[in-house]
């Protein structure tokens, strides 16, 4: 789901999830499989450059990482220049 702001997270998982539920139940009476809410935010001030400055193979033509490029470090500081 997308364009939640941190303060309707209860008012989306409250209403949503309710809606599941009655969606999962018109199936089937009783019919109530686990469902996994999980929220991710967007940090749209963060920057993620290549750790070898440059490489084209690694960005798009702005410089930006890839799209579904997986970090798996915190860094800290510029790392564009």
């Amino acid at each position: 789901r997308d364009g939640a702001s941190e303060g309707q997270f209860s008012h989306v998982l409250l209403h949503e999830m309710d809606a599941i539920r009655k969606a999962c139940a018109s199936l089937e009476e009783g019919y109530m499989p686990p469902v996994t809410f999980v929220v991710v935010q967007k940090r749209h001030h963060t920057r993620l450059c290549p750790e070898v400055h440059g490489r084209r193979d690694m960005t798009d033509k702005s410089g930006n990482i890839l799209p579904g490029t997986a970090m798996t470090l915190v860094c800290r500081g510029a790392c564009c220049s």
